[in-house]
């Protein structure tokens, strides 16, 4: 429904869109020339600032002019950005027939009506009936705009993501209705539960729930999956442990949404609703404090996994029996284990935690007053981290109330505080983010100090400052892995297949050609099983820090160059060769002919939209391929700052590569992280680089 393309479009702007990685977003008019060069002791600083390339047939190229110092609001009105700082609007965008604006497809009208016709369809099901919702009517949703900020100062380029939604006058209302389907849907789960293997499965009829009403549903049918995965007795009695935590996570939440609508009146007023929120804010802890937060989470996250598996290891042991002389059960058995080990590893390295939270305070601003809080939290799945920091506003117009949230990295977090507050002209002052707050909880990091690394026999010191995570070390990477590794070594053992799998017919011409050249496409992907290893032959290392700006991320390719990954070149990568070949690689490295931009624009995520849209690289402050001038082993390495643009959407990346003649194979590391995080990570890359 198109509602949920919204939520769906919100969330990919705050979490995917503002990862470490990518975290550069920005207009192509704004020049970093004004940048310093960075300074290394590792090699030769040259600046190149390369010429922006459009890589298109089309010689009439569609020129940025999404790209303002102005930012207008979701309700028409302006705001005039600082220096240095300019928007993009993300919901439109550039095709050879002129501007799309993304509003069209999502309209706030059909999000409104799918919003209605929702929570009526939901009303009047048998099993909730409600009879007060079943002619329920209001607006919600008025409009949305979604935007992109960049400014640019002496530390380099800051990114953000700013939502601006404008809520209409009957939102309260809506909120109220759906807590009420919500609260009938667990009531519902709960008699679903006491039959689950029959009725939960069944109650899968095909309602189109909205987004916010689905979890009760949802989590009676995944006890009940459970159930079968186990195939030991109905989830009542199996899933016991699992559906009580799930059960009172709902009812606490419950608990805390009606705190939060209580101190609203029954009909939309701005001046009423100001103090309503900042007292609904302030009766549920966990929005306005990092520690409650924290506990809440971890309580609810240590008693779902000692639930789940509670419940496996009751399976197992019903299991035990009939494995001994059931080949199906054994099967299960170790299905079973798999699951409990590997869920309790998920949760042991995958968490939400709030760094910091503050209540709700009002202050004038260009607009009048508003209402204002800001938030630092880190994302954690699988050992990788997601670290963001964010300011939200809050205003309510006679029409209804607009929230504007913006997102950053969390290394950002200061740079756009201060931003924010111009921008709106904030007062009293919004004072700066201080880490010894009392309301902050920021624990500790435990340093990694030696780990094992491509290239390596033993073990290597790195910076202290800094936790260092495998992605061989993970859960689910490595799982895949080796599951798709036995899946192919098992289907080259049945040899090819010669009979079709639907008819059993014997495969003649083509067909049975087509089946062999499959089969050595599988040999194929089992050499590069062996050639790319993973922890052996290949890694990926995410690199967390945190300082006094905040929570900062960079990520590390590595590579082993053996004959087989570089087609026998490897074996060409001796000192004095490379020495020898440095001035000719450096010629093109150092090039300022576009060439190499071309090739940088061919790799990236925009190269399929050139024929249609302005793209661009920019290469700046390179330094050349030179010599660390201390090393374990001899070793190479380059940097640069890279722009890639697309009608004034910009990633700006910091890549800084090195290649170390380790024996027997040499081995290659490229570190990328946002333009930002240079400064923290570049030297730390040096000193990694220099323990191999």
């Amino acid at each position: 429904m198109k509602h949920k393309y919204l939520k769906g479009l919100v969330l990919a702007a705050l979490l995917g869109l503002a990862t470490p990685a990518i975290s550069g977003v920005s207009a192509a008019e704004a020049t970093s020339s004004t940048l310093a060069p960075i300074s290394l002791g590792y090699g030769i600083v040259a600046s190149s600032d390369a010429i922006e390339t459009k890589v298109s047939p089309d010689t009439i190229a569609i020129k940025p002019q999404l790209v303002s110092t102005v930012m207008t609001t979701v309700d028409n009105k302006t705001v005039n950005l600082p220096a240095g700082v300019t928007v993009f609007d993300l919901k439109r965008m550039m095709t050879p027939m002129g501007m799309v604006d993304g509003t069209k497809f999502i309209s706030a009208k059909e999000l409104n009506a799918e919003y209605v016709k929702d929570i009526r369809d939901m009303a009047s099901k048998k099993e909730l009936n409600i009879k007060e919702l079943k002619d329920f009517n209001g607006t919600i949703y008025r409009d949305w705009n979604l935007y992109q900020l960049r400014g640019e100062d002496a530390e380099g380029v800051h990114t953000a993501y700013v939502v601006d939604l404008a809520l209409g006058p009957d939102y309260i209302k809506g909120e109220r209705a759906n807590l009420e389907i919500s609260n009938a849907l667990w009531d519902a789960a709960d008699k679903s539960v006491a039959n689950a293997k029959k009725s939960v499965i069944n109650s899968r009829d095909g309602v189109q729930e909205r987004d916010s009403m689905k979890f009760a549903k949802t989590a009676a049918i995944a006890a009940a999956y459970m159930s079968q995965v186990s195939n030991t007795g109905d989830s009542k009695d199996q899933l016991g442990h699992t559906w009580q935590v799930v059960r009172d996570l709902g009812d606490e939440l419950t608990k805390q949404q009606e705190a939060m609508l209580a101190p609203y009146p029954a009909e939309y007023d701005a001046n009423a609703f100001y103090a309503a929120m900042v007292k609904g804010t302030e009766a549920v802890p966990v929005m306005r404090d990092a520690a409650s937060f924290n506990q809440f989470v971890d309580k609810h996250k240590n008693n779902l996994v000692k639930a789940l598996v509670a419940d496996l290891d009751k399976a197992a042991g019903e299991l035990k029996t009939q494995a001994e002389t059931n080949e199906r059960a054994k099967e299960k058995l170790e299905l079973n284990r798999s699951l409990r080990d590997g869920l309790k590893k998920i949760f042991a390295t995958s968490d939400i935690k709030a760094d910091y939270l503050d209540q709700m305070e009002q202050l004038n601003s260009i607009f009048g007053p508003v209402l204002y809080s800001q938030a630092r939290e880190v994302f954690t799945f699988d050992s990788y981290e997601i670290p963001l920091g964010g300011l939200n506003l809050v205003r309510f117009d006679k029409e209804g109330p607009v929230i504007t949230v913006l997102t950053t990295n969390d290394g950002d977090f200061n740079y756009w505080q201060k931003q924010w507050q111009r921008m709106y002209g904030l007062e009293p002052q919004v004072r700066a983010f201080d880490a010894d707050t009392k309301n902050a909880a920021i624990p500790a990091k435990t340093s990694t100090t030696h780990m094992r690394a491509l290239g390596h026999d033993g073990n290597i010191v790195v910076p202290r400052d800094l936790t260092v995570k495998k992605l061989s070390d993970t859960v689910i990477v490595p799982t895949l892995w080796k599951f798709l590794e036995k899946d192919t070594k098992e289907s080259i053992a049945r040899g090819p297949e010669f009979r079709d799998w639907v008819t059993d017919k014997l495969l003649v011409g083509d067909e049975r050609l087509d089946s062999i050249k499959r089969y050595e496409m599988q040999k194929e992907r089992l050499q590069y099983f062996e050639d790319y290893r993973l922890g052996e032959k290949t890694d990926v290392y995410q690199w967390q820090m945190k300082d006094s700006e905040g929570r900062k991320t960079a990520t590390v390719f590595g590579l082993v160059l053996t004959p087989q990954t570089t087609k026998g070149y490897s074996t060409m990568l001796q000192k004095d060769l490379i020495d020898l070949q440095l001035p000719v690689l450096n010629s093109y490295w150092m090039q300022g002919d576009g060439r190499l931009e071309n090739n940088v624009l061919g790799a990236t995520i925009f190269s399929g939209i050139s024929d249609y849209a302005y793209t661009s690289v920019t290469i700046k402050d390179q330094t050349p391929w030179a010599l660390l001038p201390h090393y374990t082993h001899p070793a190479y390495m380059a940097s640069a700052r890279v722009f890639v643009n697309a009608n004034g959407f910009e990633l700006p990346y910091y890549l800084q590569g090195a290649v170390v003649l380790t024996q027997p194979n040499p081995v290659a590391y490229v570190m990328l992280t946002s333009d930002l995080e240079r400064d923290e990570f570049a030297p730390r890359f040096v000193q990694f680089i220099q323990e191999l």
